[in-house]
């Protein structure tokens, strides 16, 4: 069983949006609801709104919404009615219960999942205590996996550990004097693979961005080992080589193979292009290649510089689109060259005389003008000063 809590905004408003754009495209719908009168978005936005508006509470309070996502895990079976009754009771344990909220299904990719909006705000105007919310669930999970026949996580012995989750922080990543090495690095590993990986050498691209080494070596049966070593800034090893298998206890190599049998290519190019799209919009904008990072990252995109050589020297800017899982690989004709970037960290602004490689059709200008205004908007960055205008 996967369950994450998303970063709470302060406001509702912008998670029910994301959620009922997605039903009104058929990619989602309304599972069950919980203390509202009726699952219809009217009702959904005003009950939620209403609480966190009251006048009783406290103008501190700056984080406002509920946002969790939850699905089973690779190889596990649930159906729709055990998965409600399982998120009923998991926010009933987190002190939800009375609380108006929402799940909604999720079908716009491969793995089913869900999508639960509440608010923290209770009838009173008090803002509920969510300080333990993770290990409550990670409790609540593993007495209810017992229950539902769902795993939280084991070891290569099969005796029960704390599940490692994927690191889905906005630039993740491995940082030396890091705790908890071996888990850190497994769940760079894990948070890699759920890139859309068509190569050992993509694999190596991310995890290289994210100051990790990984290398296969080839074991008797004919499989391979993965092998990972954490990184320092400058690309010099600041761990020992550390072998999936025998040091976590998981096949890295099956992992590898599943997520490329799961990747699909059907949206490859188009998502390309939207993250090139991205970047020339972020760049236009910025004066230096520090702002220009900065602005990427409000749109969910990692840029990621890779050096290469003994001397260390920058081989390439590499992008990676946390939203849509794609990556920016070399040769592309919309990659960030990397004389631009030098150029703008050594003065300080970029070359006036930059010209884009390709300009998109009116048709993918429609697309990609409407999938990043709504990325825009469900992170609340929509204004008059973030207007994005393709046709330009």
């Amino acid at each position: 069983m996967i369950v994450k809590v998303l970063k709470s905004k302060s406001s509702s408003r912008s998670v029910i949006d994301y959620n009922e754009k997605k039903v009104e495209e058929g990619d989602a719908c309304v599972l069950s609801y919980k203390n509202l009168d009726s699952g219809d978005r009217l009702t959904i936005e005003d009950t939620i709104l209403r609480y966190e508006t009251n006048p009783a509470v406290s103008e501190r309070t700056r984080t406002r919404s509920f946002h969790m996502t939850a699905g089973p895990g690779p190889g596990e079976e649930l159906t729709h009615e055990e998965m409600t009754e399982l998120i009923d009771r998991l926010m009933t344990a987190i002190g939800y219960k009375n609380q108006p909220y929402v799940i909604y299904q999720h079908n716009d990719i491969e793995r089913e999942h869900y999508h639960i909006v509440s608010t923290k705000i209770d009838a009173s105007g008090k803002v509920i205590n969510d300080s333990f919310v993770g290990r409550t669930i990670f409790n609540e999970l593993t007495r209810l996996g017992r229950e539902y026949g769902f795993a939280v996580g084991c070891d290569a012995n099969g005796k029960e550990r704390k599940a490692v989750a994927p690191d889905n922080s906005l630039v993740p990543a491995f940082r030396p004097g890091t705790k908890d090495l071996l888990t850190k690095l497994e769940a760079l590993y894990r948070r890699t693979l759920l890139y859309p990986i068509h190569s050992f050498y993509q694999l190596q691209a991310v995890m290289r961005a994210m100051n990790v080494r990984v290398t296969a070596r080839k074991n008797r049966s004919g499989s391979y080992n993965i092998l990972l070593q954490g990184l320092d800034r400058s690309g010099d090893p600041a761990t020992t080589v550390f072998s999936m298998r025998k040091s976590m206890g998981v096949d890295g190599w099956k992992l590898l193979q599943e997520s490329q049998t799961e990747a699909g290519r059907g949206a490859e190019r188009m998502k390309k292009e939207i993250l090139g799209v991205k970047s020339a919009y972020c760049m236009e904008r910025s004066r230096c290649a520090e702002e220009y990072v900065s602005m990427l990252a409000q749109l969910d995109v990692f840029a990621g510089v890779l050096r290469s050589g003994r001397r260390k020297e920058i081989d390439r800017v590499t992008l990676v689109d946390l939203r849509e899982d794609t990556l920016l690989d070399s040769g592309w004709q919309n990659e960030l060259r990397v004389t631009d970037y030098l150029n703008a960290e050594r003065s300080g602004r970029w070359d006036t005389e930059r010209k884009p490689s390709r300009r998109l059709t009116a048709g993918e200008m429609e697309e990609v003008g409407t999938i990043v205004t709504n990325a825009l908007a469900h992170m609340g960055k929509v204004d008059e000063e973030w207007e994005l205008n393709l046709t330009e």
